[in-house]
């Protein structure tokens, strides 16, 4: 039986950049880094944010009305039980 094989994806994609600023902040929270550490840590959160704002799309947040204006539009609807 002749098996193909795919090779291996190794490629890091934003969403893996944004669950590293999400473990980072989670981290911080949970107080696992030192009061010395927080200049590099703050740094590195500052380019990561750099980097996703930089390689993302901006949402669709807006929309016209009547008139030709734009409506802001929450990015998040709540929900109401």
């Amino acid at each position: 039986m002749n098996e193909q094989t795919q090779p291996e994806q190794n490629d890091i994609t934003i969403g893996d950049f944004i669950l590293i600023q999400n473990i980072i902040g989670v981290a911080a929270k949970r107080g696992a880094f030192e009061s010395n550490e927080f200049t590099v840590i703050g740094a590195l959160t500052d380019r990561l944010n750099a980097f996703i704002k930089a390689h993302t799309p901006p949402a669709e947040s807006t929309e016209v009305d009547e008139d030709g204006g734009q409506l802001e539009l929450p990015l998040e609807t709540p929900v109401n039980p």
